[in-house]
């Protein structure tokens, strides 16, 4: 696995889930999410991990327990990672396109 980004697909997935934030988008295009958001942070980890440690993807489910917005899913998908002591890198892809930090 080399990576190699994120193809426009994931932003295309993003911006159909914010129109559409239900069970039947998700179930019609969870290929897409797996092939171009999941596969893609999997090969960044594979790319950066003996460096900055693994990437731990957040869960694309949302919390709706105490929650007024009951849409069930995340409008993006990020990960984390820690290294170095205290150092935390983060990554981030939305409709609106990619996010990078550090703290």
């Amino acid at each position: 696995m080399t990576f190699k980004g994120w193809p426009e697909a994931a932003i295309d997935f993003f911006a159909g889930l914010e129109v559409d934030n239900s069970k039947a988008y998700w179930t019609a295009h969870r290929s897409i999410y797996d092939e171009c958001v999941k596969a893609p942070f999997e090969e960044l980890t594979a790319t950066i991990e003996k460096e900055f440690g693994p990437l731990r993807v957040f869960r694309p489910n949302r919390d709706i327990r105490f929650s007024k917005d009951k849409t069930p899913y995340n409008t993006s998908a990020a990960a984390v990672t820690e290294s170095q002591g205290c150092t935390a890198y983060y990554v981030k892809i939305t409709a609106t396109g990619l996010y990078a930090g550090s703290r």
